[in-house]
């Protein structure tokens, strides 16, 4: 099951920033925590017509563009229960 938190309006410009922590009891494989990026909202519920950047339970970072993953050689801690993920999205330098 896809779940998504958007916000009112999409953001064109400026830096942003935005966090999120797990709760309880356990994640899945599926699990994961990213920034989708749509023109409209909101966007598209399923997840093979989403353009994003998310980090895998397993601390990878992925590029999702329609069906195609890719994932990158940059690591990450894996997540967990409680940790804080916190993502700054520059708007600006990312077109």
């Amino acid at each position: 099951r896809l779940s998504l938190i958007t916000e009112h309006e999409v953001r064109w410009s400026g830096e942003h920033r935005y966090a999120v922590r797990f709760s309880g009891p356990e994640l899945s494989p599926a699990d994961g925590v990213g920034f989708v990026l749509h023109r409209r909202l909101p966007c598209p519920r399923n997840i093979q017509k989403i353009h994003s950047t998310f980090v895998s339970t397993r601390g990878f970072l992925c590029c999702r563009t329609g069906q195609n993953v890719d994932r990158q050689t940059v690591g990450l801690p894996n997540l967990e229960i409680g940790r804080l993920i916190v993502v700054t999205v520059n708007v600006d330098e990312a077109w």
